[in-house]
């Protein structure tokens, strides 16, 4: 029976309507609807005329059905329009018309003997014409495994490239296979259909029996996560009906069927990843200089090196240059995906995310927490307090390929970057909050958390994480001073913002500034600490500025010009300038806001040294300045960072040698000493 429904030909002797196949459950659907002459067709008769119900079931069967029709109609250039919906009755076909060629004969696919050269025919989906880059150990490895094993499922998560992976092993062997995509299939009927179809059978006849004398011998099921159980359950009875044939298959997870091959694929290393990437952005005319390759390699770990990721960022450059394509990622989910709703990361995100129980869901978001790779102890620590044993909850995830499983001795484990964003988008406020408090509650407590510092900072971000996000923050400051990721020191105090005080936030500044290069010395060439104290000047000038809320020439802005006075001055080696420009700023102290006066007293001490006063005697400037602070009513935040200031000399290595300025000989009250003793534990004194 052929017809047209605008200008689309619909061939139910073949199942296809234009390019498109029909599964046997479409194709009765349009039959039904066809036959109907434009009137409505209720739901229940199209289950009992196609799914042979003899009564309404549950579920929404016919509803996807029509979906899928609607979908394939506008991909061979119809309107969906021609099956509207008729609330509460059914459905009807419009633009029907008879095809002029319905007596030409029509040749079925099935019909003639099949070859490499009629693939397309058999598969539910294009041949690729693209470029094939990397893969060459896994290829080796499934040839292998197809070898010695009936049944071989190709698992990984959304996007990394597993039916073209299969198609391209399949497609070089040279030997004729039958090709199903389980997308558009519910049932063992439908597969069974197809299956007869390639093997020259009706859809009634036994398939079982035709895979025995079939020329075929691999049957490729790609997508099974799509497939409903019962033909799954078909698979062993298939394999025994004929031993020389093979299943392959690819799916997020595996199928749970006896005698199952694993093969589990991972993200493309990074040289085959920056290769995909490349050669996809020539085919849109995009040629990449040397000195892009560092921005490719971000966009490349951003998008966890995933084939189809990198294949639909590559294809924006159409109209994005590389920076702005790493500044679109902020947007990933929007930015990967086809125009005209095909292939989308998102999309395989969500069916993978609605699989999962709440106690997986719940886990997931728990795990998505720790960035990088993870331990199984860590793991267990995350996982604490859910329902279900921890094990049992990692082992669904990296079933669904939601989690990897790095495979080095010691269980190491991580999420893609992809998965964390969705599972952040996608999570139940709630849930996430828990989540978040519980996960920096470990990370600011326990030994492992201090080995993660990336997460610490992450962690001070959360505000559903309230005190647990404080104190992440502070132990980041403790981490990254004591290790010397000075970098990431700046950010944990950045995180501070308004809530923490410009004091706290200057001592703490410049104490990462003294660190990040070596102690103090009398080398007049040392460049290095002139750049820090000109960093630290610039840092507490622009602290004095932002929490200054008179407008006019307020006493903070008058410090602040003189911070900038003394930068100008260290910048051009002017040490006499310098020194006036400390003096300056000694008339503004006290008034809340002497924390600018602490890297004047760096500029102090570098001055002096630079005008011939060696370290020893710039120690016992810190002393009288340490007295003259206490004298004249400085904060302890002030003392504490001259103190800090001295940690750093090389001629003093223990800070609590310096019995001049032990919190009891000046006599700091309780609150002077909690700041001092936090200063020190800091400052890992």
């Amino acid at each position: 029976m052929r017809f047209r429904i605008q200008t689309v030909l619909v061939d139910l002797g073949s199942a296809r309507m234009g390019d498109q196949q029909l599964t046997a459950n479409e194709a009765g659907v349009i039959e039904e609807l066809r036959k109907a002459g434009g009137d409505t067709v209720s739901r229940l008769h199209l289950y009992k005329e196609v799914w042979g119900y003899t009564r309404m079931p549950r579920g929404r069967a016919v509803d996807f059905v029509v979906m899928r029709l609607r979908k394939k109609l506008e991909a061979c250039g119809a309107s969906a329009e021609m099956i509207p919906t008729v609330r509460g009755r059914g459905f009807r076909l419009l633009g029907v018309s008879e095809d002029d060629a319905a007596d030409a004969p029509v040749s079925s696919p099935a019909a003639s003997p099949q070859t490499a050269d009629r693939l397309p025919d058999l598969l539910a989906m294009d041949r690729p014409v693209d470029a094939f880059i990397g893969r060459s150990e896994e290829l080796s490895e499934l040839q292998e495994a197809l070898s010695e094993h009936p049944l071989v499922t190709v698992t990984g998560p959304p996007g990394v490239g597993k039916s073209r992976l299969v198609l391209e092993h399949l497609i070089a062997s040279g030997e004729p296979f039958i090709g199903i995509s389980s997308t558009d299939m519910a049932s063992e009927r439908e597969v069974r259909a197809r299956l007869g179809a390639a093997l020259g059978t009706q859809a009634s006849g036994d398939v079982t029996a035709r895979l025995a004398d079939a020329p075929m011998r691999t049957v490729f099921i790609d997508d099974a996560d799509f497939l409903a159980s019962q033909p799954l359950q078909a698979i062993p009875r298939w394999l025994r009906s004929a031993a020389d044939l093979r299943i392959v298959v690819t799916s997020r997870r595996p199928l749970g069927v006896r005698g199952e091959r694993l093969l589990r694929l991972a993200p493309l290393p990074v040289t085959d990843a920056q290769a995909l990437f490349l050669q996809r952005a020539a085919e849109v005319d995009v040629d990449i200089s040397p000195s892009e390759l560092e921005t490719v390699d971000a966009v490349i770990d951003a998008l966890d090196s995933l084939p189809l990721a990198l294949e639909l960022a590559a294809s924006r450059l159409r109209v994005l240059d590389l920076a702005g394509l790493q500044t679109a990622l902020s947007q990933r989910f929007q930015l990967l995906r086809r125009r005209g709703g095909g292939s989308s990361l998102l999309g395989a995100l969500e069916s993978s995310w609605r699989a999962l129980s709440a106690s997986e869901q719940a886990a997931l978001t728990r795990l998505c927490c720790l960035r990088g790779a993870f331990t199984l102890d860590e793991c267990a620590a995350a996982l604490e307090g859910l329902e279900g044993f921890w094990i049992d909850l990692l082992e669904s995830l990296v079933d669904h390929s939601l989690v990897q499983h790095l495979g080095e001795a010691d269980g190491r484990f991580r999420t893609l970057w992809s998965v964390s964003a969705f599972v952040e988008e996608s999570a139940e406020f709630d849930d996430r909050a828990v989540a978040r408090q519980h996960v920096a509650g470990l990370l600011s407590t326990t030994d492992w958390g201090s080995r993660r510092l990336p997460d610490l900072l992450a962690a001070a971000r959360w505000p559903e994480a309230g005190a647990a996000a404080q104190a992440c923050r502070y132990r980041a400051l403790r981490v990254g001073l004591r290790t010397g990721r000075f970098a990431a020191a700046r950010d944990a105090l950045a995180v501070g913002g308004a809530s923490a005080s410009p004091a706290d936030i200057q001592a703490l500044s410049l104490l990462a500034r003294l660190a990040a290069g070596p102690s103090l010395t009398e080398d007049a060439a040392d460049t290095g600490l002139d750049r820090r104290v000109q960093d630290a000047l610039l840092d507490t000038a622009a602290c004095l500025r932002w929490s200054t809320s008179e407008p006019g020439e307020t006493p903070r802005e008058q410090l602040a010009d003189c911070l900038e006075a003394a930068r100008r001055a260290v910048e051009a080696g002017d040490w006499s300038a310098a020194l006036e420009a400390y003096e300056d700023g000694l008339d503004h102290e006290g008034g809340g806001h002497d924390f600018g006066l602490l890297p004047l007293q760096l500029v102090r001490m570098l001055s002096l040294g630079r005008l011939g006063r060696p370290v020893a005697s710039r120690v016992s400037e810190i002393v009288g300045l340490a007295q003259e602070a206490q004298d004249t009513g400085m904060s302890s935040c002030a003392l504490t960072s001259l103190l800090l200031a001295a940690r750093f000399h090389r001629d003093v290595p223990d800070l609590t040698a310096l019995d001049a300025i032990a919190p009891a000989r000046i006599g700091l009250d309780p609150a002077g000493r909690a700041s001092l003793d936090r200063a020190w534990a800091l400052a890992g004194a």
